[in-house]
């Protein structure tokens, strides 16, 4: 088998520029505001109100994901899996949630972790029908050895052989469909088969 060459399709190409421009647009748009608010001030004159513009940018960049500006694509093969218990706060609850790794290894020896965290509830939620995708068989799809592709600005890896597959991972919502489709049916992505 061999990677999907549908990375290149239009919708795909959309969506990963979107996921890699997307933390720039939120950076300057918000330090664009934040300036004309100083400056309408008129506090805007001092090295100070410069320097803490400056570190607000850093820091916007950096909390929006500057990770993704950086993404590149490389091959690899999974080398692990392991899950951890761990607690998930949302709001004011905590929650006991699962949180499953997957470690990649490329061909320059560096491990890649990618991990998703799974409610209690997200768990219940899936065992309710097909209409719920449970976050954790994103890595479960996954075997120790199977050699797969991270492409630029996408959330998952695709997988180099599909051939024994019921099931193709949407690598842009992290949905499991059936291999007879051609798009995701969550996000409408096409799939990498």
């Amino acid at each position: 088998m061999a990677y999907s060459d549908k990375i290149n399709h239009k919708r795909i190409k959309r969506f990963r520029l979107r996921r890699r421009v997307l933390p720039i647009a939120i950076t300057v748009g918000s330090t664009g505001v934040l300036t004309a608010i100083v400056g309408a001030s008129g506090r805007l004159n001092s090295p100070r109100s410069f320097a803490l513009l400056a570190i607000f940018a850093a820091l916007m960049f950096v909390a929006t994901g500057a990770k993704r500006l950086f993404d590149r694509t490389f091959d690899g093969v999974v080398t692990d899996k392991k899950l951890r218990r761990v607690t998930k706060v949302e709001g004011k609850r905590a929650l006991d949630a699962d949180r499953y790794m997957l470690f990649v290894t490329d061909g320059n020896g560096k491990v890649h972790e990618t991990a998703i965290v799974e409610s209690v509830e997200d768990s219940e939620h899936s065992n309710a029908g097909e209409v719920f995708s449970r976050p954790a068989d994103a890595i479960e799809y996954f075997r120790r050895g199977d050699r797969v592709r991270h492409h630029a600005g996408m959330q998952m890896y695709e997988k180099e052989d599909k051939s024994k597959d019921r099931n193709v991972l949407c690598c842009g919502c992290l949905t499991l469909n059936d291999i007879a489709l051609e798009q995701c049916r969550s996000c409408g992505l096409p799939l990498l088969k």
